[in-house]
This record gives C-alpha cells, structure tokens and sequence, in this order.
C-alpha cells in the first residue's frame, strides 16, 4: 500500500482556530450521526466513527488538533443525555486520539503507516485495539457512576463502546488518511468505478437481502470478501478504505432494520457481531494490502539490482575495451621510433610506426631502402652522424644528436641511441636503437635561454625560492628595487622584507590560494633595506612537478609606488570637487551609506542638509565667473568650519551643497546647525574690491524618519530645500510627506505639459492694452494657456514655471510667439486696427536660443510687419548677462520690433542701465498699481513716470482694476494700461477692438511736474 504523506496547513487556506471549529463541527455531526444507533445507552453506539476521524486528524495534522476533538466530544455529549457526564467522556475521547497518535508516530513514520505488514500490525495494536480502551474505560465507568438511571452493566457498557471505537477507527483514519495525502480530486478510473459497482452490489445482496428472500445466513458475509482482495491487489489504500466503508454503511443500515446475517440476535448482539466482523475482515485486507506492497516493493528492488548488475557488467566491459584501445594507441602512437638493423647496417629488420612520424617517410621505406635514415640527416651533421654510426659498427655505442630534413622539408632535431646486441657467444646478432625527436626540447632550451635573458632585464623585480621557501635566485631588477643585493637573499626567506604592516591573516590568506589554485595575485607593504615602506603588486605561482610536488615558488613583485599616487589623484579627482576640494556627490553618497548602517546598528539618527545659495546666479553673471568661484571657496570654507569633524560637507555642483550630519540624537540637532549655517553664511563676502551678501535655503530630513535609504534622504532634502526657497529664502525648512507628493505632482504635470504641447493642449489668450485717455484698444498682450482635458484651465502661475525649471519654455514661447504674430496678421487683414500685439521672452528664450532668428523666421512665415510685434522681457532678465542681452536686443530693434521692460520697479536697474537699452517703452508693475492712490505707491509710480518721460519711453500699467487706479495713472502720463478694468485675458474669437469708457477725471496732468 501507497505511503500516506502528511498535509500541512498553510496560511493560504485555513488558519488554525478556525480549522478547530470546522474539525469539531465534523466531529459533531459524525457522532450525532452514529448515535442514531445507540443500544445499551444514549451515548452508546456499536459504531463509532468519530474515533477514527480525531486520529486520523492527529496523525495527519498533529496532535495539537486534540482541542477540536476535545470540543466536538464535549458538545455531543453535552446535547445527548445527561450532561454530569459529559466532560469526561469528552476527556477520554481526545485522550484515546492523541494516545493512539502518539503511539503510532513513535513507532511508524507517518508517510509509512500501511506499507509494510509490520507498521498495518502496529496500527492495529496502537490505533484501533489499544486506544479505545481509554475512552471505553472512561467512559462505560463515567455513564455508571455520573448517570444513576443506566440501565445496562458496565461490561455490556465498555464492551461496546471499546469495540464501537475499534470499528470507528479501522474504517475512518484510513479512509481520512488516504483522502488527506491526495493534493487533488481526481475522476475514478473504469476500474475503479467497476469495483465500486460490485462492492454496492455484493454488500445489498450479503447484508441487505438482496436478490433473495433468506438473509439470515452467515456465509452471505463472504460475498463481500472478493472486492475487498480486489482492491488490496490492485487499487491501493483509498479504495479498500471506500470498500470498508461502503460495507459497514450497508451492514450497519441492514442489521438496524433487522436484515441480514447479523439480525438475528438482539440488536446490541447483532452489531457487537458485525464489529467483529469488520475488524477481522478490515485488519486481514489491510495485513493483505501491505503483503502485496511489500512484494512488489522486493520486486522493484531486485529488477533495479537486476538492472544495476547488467549495467555494472556492460560498464566493465566498456573499460575493458577501453583499457584495450589505450594500450593500441601507445604502441600506435609511441613518441620514439625504434628500429633494428643487421650487425653490418645493410638490412633494417625491425622499425615501428613512429618513424613515419618523426621522418616522414613511411616504415616500408626504410626496409626498402636501409641508407635512407642516413641519408636524411642535414648536410652539416652527416660527417660526425656518418661517424659516430661507424663506430657503432665497430661495436662501440652510438649516441647523437643531429638535425633531419623530413620527407615534407621540415628540419627537425633528434636524439639517437643504438646499441650492438650480442648472443651468448659474445657475437653481434643486431644492433637496436631508439630516435627521439627533441625538437620541442630544442625550442624550449631557447625558450630557456629568453627566459633567463627576460629574467635579467625585466623592469620587474623576480625572486625563486625552494619548497621551503628559502631564496635561490633573485634578478637584478628585484635588488634594485628593494635595496637588498643578491649576497644578502640568497637561503634567506621572504619574511627579510616584510613590512609588518599586515597581520597573520593575510599571509594565511596567501599560502591557502597558492595550496588551493596554485597561484596568489595581490597587493603587499614591503620594506627596502634603508627601512622605507612601499607598496608593492605580487603574484606568487607554485612550480610543481609531474607528481604534483611543489618544487619552487616564483614571486614577480613589482615597485606600484607610483600606481598607488596616480590612484591617490584620481580618487581625489573622481571624489572631490576640483574648485572646492570638498567631496562630491559619488563620496557624499558613500558615506552617508556607511552613516546609515552605524545610524541601523546603532539606532541613531542621521540628518542630510541640503543648502542652495540664493540668486547665486545673478552675482555669476553680473561680475563674473571668477568671482562666483572665490565666493563657492568662502562659504565651502565656512560649511566646513560649522561642522563637527565626523559630518561630510560636499559640493553636489553649482550653488548646492550638502552636509551629512552623523550620531544625531534628535531632529533639534539639525535645526540648530542649519540655524547656525544661516547665520554663518549671511555674513558679508569680500571678493577683491566686491563685498557680497548671500543667503541660503536649507532643506533638512532625518534618518529614518524621512527615509530608510540614501538616494530618498537626499532626494528629500533637497524637496525641503526648495519649499524653504517658497518660503521666502534664507531659512530652514524640514521635508514632509507632503513635499514628495508636491514633486509627484510636479513630474505628472511636467509630463503632461510636454504632451500638452503635441496635443495641441495650449491656446494663446489676449488681454486689451487701453489708451489711458480716449479708450481705445491700443494693442494686446499675447498669454498661453493650458486647457487641461481633465482639469480644465490650467493657472498660468503653476506652470509656467515648472516650464522654465524643465527647459520646454522656450518651446512654449517659440508657439506664442508664432501664433500671436499670425493672429495680429488676422486682425489686420480684417480691418481692425492696432499698434502692437505683445509676447513675452522668457531668460531661457533670450539667452539660450537664437531669438533674432526665431522672431526674423516667424514674421517671414506669418506676414506680420515687424513695427506690430512688441516684445516684452523682465527687468530681472535685462539685468543678467548685460553685454548679451544688449546685444541682442539691438539685434531685434534692427528686425524693427518694438521692446519694451515688463514688471519695471522690482529690479535694480538703473537710469545708467535703462539708457542703453533700446526699448521704447517700461510697463509697470501690478504691484504697484493696486495700492493707488496711496502715497508710497504713488511717489513710485511718479519717479517711474518721471524716469520715463526723462528717457522719452512710453508708459503703460498693468493690473488696472480701478477706475480711480485709472485716472490717476493717467494723470500721472502713464499713456496705456491694461487689467481686468478693461478686460480680462480672452480666447481670439471673444476679443473686442471696442473703445472703453474713460474716466471724467482721467486726464494727463503730468506736464505740471515738468
């Protein structure tokens, strides 16, 4: 019979409490079920098959299921009878399953329990005959002594209840057991289905009077045998489990109803019958089953020793024919050639093949011809070979070494040896001899010879020792480097070098590679003989013999004193900064790995502070890069000098630098060395004959709270530095949670903008620039807008500048500009009339691309004349780069666009500045339009007025909103303005050239401050 596996529970399926509950709901309804046939007492039943379902259950999943057979017993008892009884009987049950359980698992592996006879018999005595005697003991003497009204005897009691139990286990576990150790259902085969068939059938006909009238005969019973040996031969343990079951389910409804050869005796009578029927019956099949599995276990085992003998006897013979091929193929394939010649040289009588391969000339030409290996020596060796044969003729030995010209006209060199042989009588029979051919000898004899000559002159310092490691040979090379000469190495040891400056371990290291591969590469501190320590590349190799005796050691050692500076630079270049010299980003990132693995074993905290040097830029670009650079040393410098020696300072490039600050106990440590930076740091600069003022923006996270790795700790910070730049600059701010979903936000918007741009997402909308002083629509300023498909208008103010950070600004402006000018070419042509449509230029759009040339190429291809285009850029923007953007501003005035300074007042231009711009026009600020009349904003406005008028420039205001804002302005000589007074910026088609109302008050009063 198959082995029985052992199913485990898995978290996937079923947890534990809650496979109790459904055990002992199994068990409950099984025993509720059998009670139906109680006899000598309510809780009494000749068949018992929950006792074979609680061990099937403990020897399938273990004995901690005992709760769930303790629990189904307890409720079953609990619901039939009197309820005194209930606990113990319920105790004695789970005893008898993990009694049973036990006994079986000490003595029979759990995948084994049916496959031999032996293991059958051990279930038999443990799990179905031993242990219902617990609960039968427990139980008949808890129903005598806890329920007064029992009728029946205490042996007619444990009689019954010990055999029910028996029954129950014998027909249960191995049924449970062989469905637990199948992983899937699987459809009955003809067979199968075949003996399931007769096994229904023969049981109605022995024990339900089937197809006869009588069934009080005991030899009916037998019917049922067959199919039960059916199943032991040939259909494993589920079926003679299914058999079993099927006849006990038949025998048990037929003897209660008074049918069959058991029916006719008294009922308790009749079932104690069948009991022992089925235990006979079962126990015999299953001792059967294991017969037939045991047999055709020894079967298998002798056909595969069978099989492995055969295979054993073929592999033998294999060798055998092998051993014979090996021994053919060396004396096919000898390396000397052998040969025998009659004692006075004129006839060959013996010559193997060999001589074909070191000659060239096949064996049959030899016997042919007995001059022929004479004649075949080089010219220049034959007189002492001719020689030397002569005398071998004489009776003396021969022994040579000479050249050959083969057949092919290879030259090749040979060593040969003949001998006279001579018979009892001291006469000369033959002479022998053997030829070897040394050419591969020869070559490496001058291999031998370059060798020592490498060995001599090789830069590389070469030392040989014995197997003992003492010092035979050292080159020239080698005393030149170490300082020693040869007279002091030769019999002394490697160790009259060492530098002391490893331990143990490495040299164990060492001669455990050279035992294991033969070989050891690596670097090692040596010592010259005036004391000085230098590194040195090593390779050590082990010369052995044909045997595998080690009989030398060769060690190349080269002087890598330079390698070692050389790499010392490069580390320093690939690891700092060249202006600097502070780390980089590559070795910030290292160390703040090294810090989180201390921060991790240790629980600590590590923080990263991520600084940005505010408006750096314009201190680049308006005095120079030289300056920038000495004011990047300055506050390198200052960093530094806040910073305990265990935290890192670097420089990630530009103006952004960061610190690892190490051993933190709280996020406050932070806070106060950022505190202290700021202040460090707003400190005046002096710069030659410049004294700058700086501020920083600090980001700051901390290890772990903000994040687990490098990358994230950094990534943050830096997500903190720009909400502290948001913030207003020159301060410190923590990152939060909410920053990351910021730059998530940032990246899906910033990928959405540049599909925006291939969708067709951005429309140009138009705002109405008024003449102050009659209304009429003297222009328009040209505005981009995103119609979002999904969220709609887009503000201007979100993503413009993430269209500046992200480099696509310009090819916004490059679609603004393109279609406000073939817009204005619209309008003209249907008769409106206008003096400018203006487009703002970004810095990018100035400064990094060639705007002339887009602005030339755009007026070409839309037909606009240039006097209509009006282009706007900030007073910020004029201000960087000064020669530049003069440049090409004067480029553009040429084209004949008009120009004009947008967001005038919040920069630093000055009149000195504003003279050499060519633009003729400055528009002012919202900022301080919205406050008017008001008398710091108006003295502003006045003195833009004022400066305006002085360099003969239009004004014009943005943001007018008021019409008080609007006569003010104008009686302040402010000719044009714009804002949501006159209109707010518009799609093309809902734009309207219509005059708007004019103020009474609105009129120009600023010739009386002339």
């Amino acid at each position: 019979m198959a082995s029985v596996s052992r199913p485990k529970l898995t978290s996937g399926r079923l947890t534990y409490p809650l496979s109790l509950v459904i055990f002992a709901a199994s068990y409950f309804l099984t025993a509720k079920s059998a009670l139906l046939l109680a006899t000598v007492h309510v809780k009494v039943t000749p068949i018992w098959p929950p006792t074979g379902l609680a061990l099937a259950a403990c020897l399938a999943f273990g004995q901690r299921w005992w709760p769930g057979v303790f629990l189904g017993a307890l409720a079953v008892n609990l619901t039939t009878g009197a309820w005194l009884s209930a606990f113990p009987i319920a105790v004695g049950n789970t005893l008898e399953a993990v009694a049973g359980a036990t006994l079986i698992a000490r003595a029979v592996p759990s995948d084994r329990i049916f496959c031999t006879v032996r293991n059958v018999f051990r279930f038999l005595r443990f799990g179905v005959l031993a242990a219902p005697l617990v609960s039968a003991g427990i139980g008949s003497l808890s129903v005598m002594l806890l329920e007064p009204d029992a009728s029946r005897s205490i042996c007619d009691l444990w009689w019954t209840w010990w055999l029910g139990n028996a029954c129950g286990a014998l027909v249960v576990t191995p049924l449970f057991l062989a469905l637990a150790a199948r992983s899937k259902l699987e459809a009955l085969s003809l067979e199968q289905a075949l003996h399931t068939v007769l096994t229904v059938l023969t049981a109605l006909y022995a024990f339900g009077g089937w197809l006869h009238p009588d069934t009080a005969h005991y030899p009916l019973v037998f019917f049922t045998i067959p199919t039960l040996i059916w199943a032991a031969f040939r259909l494993g343990p589920l079926a003679i489990a299914s058999t079993l079951a099927l006849n006990v389910l038949i025998a048990s409804a037929s003897t209660a109803n008074g049918i069959g050869p058991f029916s006719q005796y008294p009922t308790n009578a009749s079932f104690l019958l069948l009991d022992a029927f089925i235990l006979i019956v079962g126990g015999t099949t299953y001792v059967m089953s294991a017969l037939v599995a045991e047999q055709k276990s020894t079967q298998s085992m002798l056909r595969n020793r069978g099989e492995l003998l055969e295979q054993r006897v073929v592999e033998s013979t294999r060798q055998l024919e092998e051993e014979r091929e090996h021994l053919e193929s060396i004396l096919i394939n000898m390396r000397d050639a052998v040969w025998s010649v009659s004692p006075d040289g004129g006839k060959v009588l013996f010559v193997n093949k060999v001589v074909e391969n070191i000659y060239g000339h096949k064996p049959e030409e030899f016997y042919a011809d007995p001059e022929l290996w004479l004649n075949v020596v080089h010219p220049d060796d034959r007189p002492f070979v001719h020689a030397g044969f002569a005398d071998l003729l004489q009776g003396a030995n021969f022994d040579a070494v000479y050249r050959i010209v083969r057949a092919d006209g290879e030259i090749r060199w040979v060593h040969d040896m003949g001998y006279p042989v001579t018979d009892a009588a001291g006469e000369r029979t033959r002479l022998d001899g053997i030829t070897r051919d040394i050419t591969a000898e020869k070559r490496i004899e001058t291999e031998l010879r370059l060798a020592q000559a490498a060995f001599e002159n090789t830069t590389e310092g070469i030392v040989i020792t014995d197997a003992e490691t003492r010092i035979v040979a050292v080159n020239r090379a080698f005393t030149a480097i170490t300082g020693y000469p040869e007279s002091d190495l030769l019999g002394k040891t490697p160790r009259l070098w060492q530098s002391k400056r490893h331990n143990g371990a490495v040299y164990k290291e060492l001669w455990a590679a050279i035992r294991t591969t033969g070989q050891w590469r690596g670097e090692l501190w040596n010592r010259r003989k005036n004391g000085e320590i230098f590194p040195a590349l090593e390779n050590v190799s082990a010369i052995r013999d044909r045997d595998g005796q080690i009989l030398n050691y060769v060690a190349v050692v080269s002087d890598i004193s330079g390698v070692k500076q050389f790499e010392k630079q490069l580390f320093q270049l690939a690891h700092h900064d060249a202006l600097t010299q502070l780390p980089n980003r590559l070795l910030l990132t290292d160390r703040v790995d090294h810090a989180l693995s201390h921060a991790h074993r240790e629980g600590h905290r590590v923080a990263v502070l991520f600084i940005d040097l505010d408006r750096f830029k314009n201190i680049n670009d308006s005095l120079g890069h030289a300056v920038g650079d000495q004011l990047l040393c300055e506050i390198a410098s200052r960093l530094t000098s806040a910073v305990h020696e265990n935290d890192t300072v670097a420089r990630l490039g530009g103006d952004e630098f960061a610190i690892a600050q190490e051993r933190i106990k709280t996020p406050a440590c932070a806070a106060m060395l950022a505190e202290v930076l700021v202040n460090a740091l707003s400190e005046p600069v002096r710069v030659d004959e410049h004294e700058l003022f700086i501020t920083p923006s600090i980001g700051i996270s901390i290890y772990p709270d903000d994040a687990k790795g490098t990358d994230d700790l950094i990534r943050h910070a830096d997500a903190a530095m720009y909400h502290a730049k948001r913030l207003g600059r020159n301060r410190f701010q923590f990152y939060s949670k909410s920053l990351t979903q910021e730059i998530l936000e940032k990246v899906r918007l910033e990928t959405q903008l540049r599909q925006a741009l291939k969708r067709g997402e951005l429309e140009v909308f138009y705002q109405p620039q008024i003449n102050l002083l009659d209304g009429a629509v003297s222009g328009a300023e040209a505005l981009v807008r995103w119609c979002h498909p999904e969220i709609g208008l887009v503000s201007p103010t979100k993503f413009i500048p993430l269209a500046e950070e992200s480099g696509i600004i310009c090819q916004i402006g490059e679609f603004v500009l393109r279609e406000a000018c073939r817009q204005a070419k619209t309008w003209l042509d249907h008769g409106f009339s206008f003096q400018q449509i203006a487009v703002n230029v970004s810095s990018q759009q100035l400064h990094d691309s060639d705007l002339v040339e887009l602005v030339s190429r755009t007026l070409a291809e839309t037909g606009l004349d240039a006097r209509y285009l009006e282009v706007e850029i900030t007073e910020t923007v004029v201000m960087q780069q000064m020669e530049k953007t003069l440049r090409i501003l004067e480029d553009l005035r040429t084209l004949g666009v008009n120009l004009a300074v947008d967001d005038f007042g919040t920069g630093y231009s000055s009149l000195g500045y504003l003279k050499q711009l060519p633009v003729h026009r400055l528009k002012i600020d919202q900022s301080f339009v919205m406050d008017v009349p008001h008398e710091n904003n108006d003295a502003i406005i006045r003195a833009i007025a004022a400066m305006a008028r002085s360099l003969r420039l239009e004004l014009i205001a943005e943001g007018v909103e008021t019409a008080a804002q609007h006569a003010f302005l104008a009686a302040e000589g402010c000719q044009l303005g714009q804002g949501y007074l006159f209109g707010k910026s518009v799609p093309s088609s809902e734009f309207s050239f219509a005059p708007r109302p004019v103020p009474a008050n609105a009129v120009d009063l600023s010739f009386l401050g002339t």
